[in-house]
């Protein structure tokens, strides 16, 4: 059997979408061909050069291949419609039995053969003004149809499985949870800490407005009697929104105390991870919140958002606040920074706790998945 896999949609690497292919990519790829079978990927040819490193090495097993699609479907409108209309055709003409999408919130496809539909989050079509009127309507009209037409659906958290269901109306018994997992070889308490002149606050999340929420962390971090002593550190590329954030810090005094760092390479984040008083994540319909599992593997404490699957990837380590009140999101962010019992059990108790999640067992499973829709 083959499974045909699609890099569309994931960023060229460049996101959260991106960190979870590569990461979870070799296992997909080695449980497979460990059970007699096949693997294609495909992808435009800078997809295929953005994944190159990870890519050699899944190639480098007997079964697994690569295919270059054309360049022109990097474009967000026509690569869109023409995964949905001629990648499972395409698929299935190069010997595919089951199609693979691993960021089918942005990518889905229909054809003759059945697909497998991992979906990150749906905040597309929940949270008001995430994207422009043609992306929001692409989401609404097209993605929800499709994705309830896979012959089967994967989420990445329990929170994005109820949303699927409301979406989708599936009942949850066809949607299959797999989690994402943490590179503990990377993140863990005995990373070298990145250094400032000041302790610092983190968030490590693409400047977008107004899903990621920002702007009232701005407002919450001037409230705080955190703005005296602490930097807040924004690591994030630029969707559009650091024009508008950097004004807001202006605004309201502490654009001295906020740091705009753009995209992060990945060698450097173990270290801005570990270096943290405490990492934030409030994003207003996140899927899961990689970076809350990266800075509880480094024993770091997170301030999180009552809000999509933040809290349930946090547990019971997370200090939770009310995404929307900028009050209470400041005296999270006190909490989260200065008090001792949080820092305490959350050094004892994170890194254990992440070590939970693995990209192993996500990988492995997707792949029996796959294995089980081709049956």
């Amino acid at each position: 059997m083959r499974v045909a896999l699609s890099l569309a949609g994931t960023d060229a690497g460049r996101s959260g979408l991106g960190v979870y292919l590569s990461s979870i990519l070799p296992s997909l790829a080695l449980e497979l061909v460990q059970q007699g079978h096949e693997l294609l990927i495909a992808g435009s040819p800078g997809d295929l050069a953005a994944y190159d490193p990870i890519l050699r090495g899944c190639v480098a097993l007997r079964g697994v291949e690569t295919a270059a699609l054309p360049s022109w479907i990097d474009r967000p409108g026509p690569g869109a419609l023409w995964h949905l209309g001629c990648f499972g055709p395409w698929a299935a003409l190069h010997g595919a039995s089951v199609v693979l999408l691993p960021a089918a919130n942005r990518r889905l496809s229909a054809g003759p053969i059945p697909t497998v539909a991992v979906v990150h989050d749906l905040a597309a079509q929940l949270v008001d003004g995430k994207y422009d009127r043609f992306r929001a309507a692409y989401a609404r009209h097209l993605v929800a149809p499709a994705l309830a037409r896979a012959r089967r659906l994967v989420a990445i958290s329990q929170a994005t499985r109820r949303d699927l269901c409301d979406v989708t109306h599936r009942p949850e018994d066809q949607v299959e949870v797999v989690p994402n997992g943490v590179d503990c070889a990377r993140f863990h308490p005995g990373v070298p800490p990145h250094r400032e002149d000041q302790p610092y606050l983190l968030y490590t999340s693409r400047l977008e407005h107004p899903g990621k929420n920002h702007r009232r962390l701005l407002e919450a971090f001037a409230r705080s009697s955190l703005a005296r002593s602490h930097r807040l550190l924004l690591a994030g590329g630029d969707w559009g929104a650091r024009a508008l954030l950097e004004a807001s810090a202006e605004a309201l005094g502490v654009s001295a105390q906020v740091r705009f760092l753009g995209r992060v390479p990945d060698e450097q984040l173990p270290g801005l991870t570990a270096g943290a008083t405490a990492a934030i994540m409030v994003g207003l319909r996140e899927g899961f919140g990689l970076p809350v599992l990266e800075a509880l593997a480094c024993g770091v404490p997170v301030l999180v958002a009552r809000a999509g699957a933040l809290p349930e990837v946090a547990g019971d380590l997370g200090v939770l606040c009310e995404p929307h009140d900028t009050a209470d999101m400041a005296r999270g962010l006190e909490r989260a920074a200065l008090d001792p019992d949080v820092r305490r059990r959350v050094a004892s108790l994170g890194p254990p706790y992440a070590r939970s999640f693995s990209w192993e067992s996500a990988g492995q499973r997707l792949a029996r998945i796959c294995l089980g829709v081709a049956a």
